[in-house]
């Protein structure tokens, strides 16, 4: 009588930085969690920074409200020192139909960051677009001497809106601009 044996792949020796993102991803579908890039996020030790961005989820403001949006940034240096600057953080909307005789417009709720921009729509149901930036480099760097605490909870309002379509966070990693680009959640 012969015996089948079945070969089991071995489990790897250690666990990746990757991995443990892909669990986390995996065990809070909830919140979203964006990166860079593959590369950025899957490198391990080569000194390369990178950032993360993740938000809990919006409900829509149709009007005047104090609901604050959070994005929380977070920096990994990856076995370096080198540090990040966020340059633009770009948050695309639509404005709520059925307050034709006012402006969508953004709100700050973060300190040293201003409204680089606000297209500030009137139309019903038209897009929009407001780029908070820091109001001095000093305020969107992480890593590095005098640098923000990792994470950093960057807040927002957007008044009459019915949906956020986009966030785009833009930083610079010493070896050019990186883009993180995700869609939060929508709880209503």
């Amino acid at each position: 009588m012969t015996e089948n044996t079945v070969a089991r792949p071995q489990a790897p020796s250690s666990i990746s930085r990757r991995r443990v993102v892909q669990g986390v991803a995996w065990a809070t579908p909830a919140i979203l969690i964006a990166t860079a890039s593959p590369p950025a996020a899957a490198s391990d030790g080569d000194g390369i920074p990178y950032m993360t961005a993740i938000s809990s989820g919006y409900a829509s403001n149709y009007g005047n409200s104090n609901q604050t949006i959070t994005i929380t940034m977070s920096y990994d240096g990856n076995g370096g020192t080198t540090p990040v600057v966020v340059k633009t953080i770009t948050v695309d909307y639509i404005k709520y139909g059925g307050n034709s005789n006012q402006t969508g417009e953004g709100e700050l709720k973060t300190a040293n960051w201003v409204i680089q921009s606000d297209t500030k729509p009137l139309a019903d149901n038209a897009p929009g677009t407001v780029v908070f930036a820091p109001s001095a480099a000093q305020y969107g760097t992480f890593g590095g001497a005098g640098s923000l605490p990792s994470p950093l909870q960057f807040g927002f309002n957007i008044n009459r809106f019915s949906e956020i379509t986009n966030v785009k966070v833009v930083y610079n990693d010493g070896t050019g601009d990186k883009t993180i680009n995700f869609k939060p959640v929508k709880t209503n």
